[in-house]
C-alpha cells in the first residue's frame, strides 16, 4: 500500500460515465467498445492531463478523476463534452456516445490509489442526475469557480440526491447548441408573501458540548413546527423546507422573502444531563425586529411545558386567535417516559433521511419507543407513515404487509389519539390503495382539518380526490401542499402533475412530472407517468430513460403490471388509457 494510505484531503472529484450505455453495447457492442475507447484515449485522457488530473480509476463505461482546483475541474469537464459534441457531429442520433458528468469538491479519505467518501458520493449522485451532454455541479464547486471562467452556470435550486442526507445545491452546464428544456429550479420562483400571520420555524441550533444531541435539538424544532400546523389562522412552512437552511449562515429577512412568510423563529437547545436550555426569539422577517424572546432553563422532564410556552407564546406575538379545537388540540396527549421521547426524536431524525435503510432503522427504533410506552400515538402515528413510504417507494420486501401494517398502526394511533393528523393521512391514504374511496376521502379530510398546515395531509388529500375521479378538487390542496413545503417539493409537484393527468391536461402535466424527477431523482411515480407520456408523444428515448429509471428505483412496481392491477382509479377509463400509454414504453409486463 502507497504512503498515502488513511490520508484525508480536499479534492475536486469529477465523475463521468455513458449514457444509454448498455443500449449502445447491446446494438453494437464491439464498436460501442471501440469508440469508448477512442473517446477516452484521444479525447479525455488528454483533457485530464492537460489539467492536471489524476484519473482514479475506470469503472466500466464510466471513470473518476481527482483534481486538486475547482477550476481544473470544471474547465476539464467542459472541454471534455464540448469536444465530444463535435466527435459526435457527423455520427448518427442513436450510436453516439453520450456523457454525463458530475463535479463535487469534498473532503475524501485516501487508500492506496484510490479515493472514498461523501465529497465522491455526491460527484457520483450529480453525474446519476444529468443528461447526457450536460455538466452537474455542487454549489461549493459553483462558489469556487466564482467568475474565473467563462463557463454559464444555470441555478437548478435545492435537490435531493440518492442516499445523500441532506439536499444537495446544483447548478448545471449544458453547452452551446444543447438540445435539453429549459432550465428550471424545482422550487420555482419565490411564492409572494402571505397575507395572513406566517412563520418559518427555522432549525434550532445545538449547542451541547455533544455533536450526537444534533438530533434531540432536530426534534425539538420539528415538534414546534408540527405544533404550529395544527392552528388554521397560521401559514406554517413544512419541516422539509425549513430544514434546508440548517447549518447555513443565513439573513433571516432573505429567507422570509424566500418562502414567503412574515416571521421566522430562530432557537438554540443545549442539553446536559437531565436539564436542557432553550433560547428562542421570534423575528419579524421584514423590520427584522424582535417580536418575542425568552430562554428557558428547566428540567428534561418539563420540556413539553416548554414547548406548549413557546407555541402559545408565538400566538399571542401574532395574535392569531385559536378555536376551541386548536386550543385542546395544542394541549395535546404526550408520553410520560423521556426514554420514549428520546427515542422517538431519534426515530424521527433516521426517517427524515428519506432512504431505503433509513427508514427500515426507524422503524425498528419505533417499535422500541412503543415498547417503552405502548399508548405512545405520535410513534405510532410516525410509524405508520414510514410503513406508507414503504409501500408507496417499493422499498419493502413485502409491499403487501407494509399497506397493512400502515394501515392497522394508523388506526391504533387514532384510537390513542382522534386529533393526530398524520394519522388520519396515513390512514386515508392507505385506504385510497384498498379501493375504498369513500373512507379515504373522509379520513384524508379529517388530516387537513386537524393540521391545516400539514403538507403531507394536503397532498394525501389531493391524490385521493383525484383517484376519486375529482381532479378539479385536488388541484387547490397540491398546490397549497407545494405553497407549504416549497423547498421540498417533489410530492406535491407529482400531486399537482396527476390533477392534471386525470383532467387529461397531458401538456400541463408533463413539466410537473419532469419538476418532481428534478426535485428528488428517487421518488419513483413520476418516473412511470413520464414513460407514458413521452411514449404517446413518440419521445422514445427519453421515455426509455424513465423505464430505466424506474426499474433501478423500484424493479416490483416498474412494470405494466403495476398500472393495471394497482392504480386505484375509481374510473376505469383513466386507468385503461394509461396502461395503454405505459405499454408503448416498452416496459415489460
Amino acid at each position: 500500500m502507497s504512503s498515502r494510505s488513511n490520508e484525508r484531503r480536499l479534492a475536486a472529484i469529477v465523475s463521468l460515465d455513458v449514457a444509454g450505455y448498455s443500449r449502445l453495447m447491446g446494438a453494437d457492442e464491439a464498436g460501442t467498445f471501440a469508440r469508448l475507447k477512442a473517446h477516452r484515449t484521444e479525447l479525455v485522457e488528454p483533457a485530464v492531463t492537460a489539467r492536471n488530473g489524476r484519473v482514479v480509476k475506470l469503472m466500466g463505461d464510466g471513470m473518476l478523476v481527482e483534481f486538486s482546483s475547482a477550476v481544473d475541474a470544471l474547465a476539464c469537464a467542459v472541454a471534455i463534452q464540448r469536444g465530444m459534441a463535435e466527435r459526435n457531429a457527423p455520427v448518427p442520433a442513436d450510436r453516439r456516445i453520450e456523457l454525463r458528468i458530475g463535479i463535487n469538491v469534498g473532503d475524501v479519505i485516501v487508500e492506496g490509489d484510490d479515493i472514498f467518501g461523501d465529497g465522491v458520493n455526491v460527484a457520483a449522485r450529480l453525474q446519476a442526475l444529468a443528461e447526457p451532454g450536460t455538466i452537474y455541479v455542487s454549489s461549493d464547486v459553483q462558489r469556487y469557480v466564482g467568475g474565473r471562467l467563462d463557463v454559464p452556470l444555470e441555478d437548478c435550486g435545492m435537490q435531493a440526491l440518492k442516499n445523500i442526507a441532506a439536499p444537495v445545491h446544483i447548478w448545471r452546464w449544458r453547452g452551446t447548441g444543447a438540445k435539453l428544456p429549459p432550465a428550471t429550479a424545482p422550487t420555482g420562483p419565490a411564492p409572494a408573501r402571505a397575507e395572513q400571520p406566517s412563520i418559518v420555524v427555522l432549525p434550532f441550533a445545538n449547542m451541547s458540548t455533544d455533536a450526537e444531541q444534533e438530533y434531540f435539538a432536530d426534534g425539538i424544532t420539528e415538534d414546534i413546527i408540527t405544533d404550529l400546523s395544527k392552528i388554521a389562522g397560521l401559514l406554517v412552512i413544512a419541516r422539509n423546507s425549513a430544514f434546508v437552511y440548517k447549518g447555513r449562515a443565513v439573513r433571516v429577512d432573505e429567507v422570509c422573502r424566500d418562502l414567503g412568510v412574515k416571521t421566522a423563529l430562530e432557537g438554540s437547545v443545549r442539553r446536559a444531563g437531565n436539564r436542557v436550555r432553550i433560547t428562542a426569539q421570534l423575528i419579524d422577517g421584514t423590520s427584522g425586529g424582535h417580536l418575542w424572546a425568552d430562554r428557558y432553563d428547566r428540567q428534561l422532564d418539563d420540556i413539553f411545558a416548554v414547548q406548549d410556552d413557546v407555541t402559545r407564546s408565538i400566538v399571542a406575538a401574532l395574535k392569531v386567535r385559536l378555536s376551541a379545537g386548536e386550543e385542546e388540540r395544542l394541549a395535546g396527549q404526550h408520553t410520560r417516559s423521556l426514554e420514549a421521547y428520546d427515542l422517538r426524536l431519534k426515530g424521527q431524525e433516521l426517517a427524515n433521511r428519506f432512504t431505503k435503510e433509513d427508514n427500515a432503522e426507524a422503524l425498528r427504533v419505533f417499535e422500541r419507543v412503543l415498547a417503552l410506552d405502548p399508548s405512545y400515538a405520535e410513534a405510532k402515528a410516525a410509524m405508520a407513515t414510514c410503513h406508507v413510504r414503504d409501500w408507496t417507494l417499493g422499498w419493502s420486501d413485502s409491499p403487501e404487509e407494509s399497506l397493512r401494517r400502515a394501515h392497522d398502526v394508523a388506526r391504533q394511533a387514532l384510537a390513542l389519539d382522534a386529533d393526530q393528523a398524520e394519522a388520519h393521512g396515513a390512514l386515508g391514504f392507505t385506504l385510497l390503495w384498498m379501493r375504498q374511496f369513500e373512507p379515504a376521502l373522509v379520513e384524508t379530510a379529517k388530516g387537513i382539518a386537524f393540521g391545516p398546515n400539514d403538507s403531507n395531509a394536503r397532498m394525501f388529500y389531493s391524490l385521493v380526490l383525484s383517484f376519486s375521479g375529482r381532479p378539479d378538487e385536488a388541484l387547490p390542496e397540491a398546490e397549497l401542499a407545494l405553497r407549504l413545503d416549497p423547498k421540498w417539493p417533489s410530492a406535491a409537484l407529482w400531486a399537482l402533475g396527476h390533477a392534471h393527468y386525470v383532467r387529461g391536461r397531458y401538456d400541463e402535466a408533463r413539466p410537473l412530472f419532469e419538476r418532481s424527477i428534478a426535485a428528488n431523482p428517487n421518488f419513483f411515480p413520476p418516473h412511470m407517468f413520464l414513460a407514458a407520456l413521452y411514449a404517446e408523444a413518440g419521445m422514445t428515448e427519453q421515455a426509455n430513460a424513465e423505464v430505466a429509471a424506474a426499474t433501478a428505483l423500484n424493479p416490483r412496481a416498474a412494470r405494466l403490471s403495476w398500472g393495471r392491477e394497482r392504480l386505484p382509479y375509481r374510473d376505469q377509463a383513466v386507468l385503461e388509457h394509461f396502461v395503454a400509454q405505459l405499454e408503448r414504453s416498452g416496459i415489460p409486463v
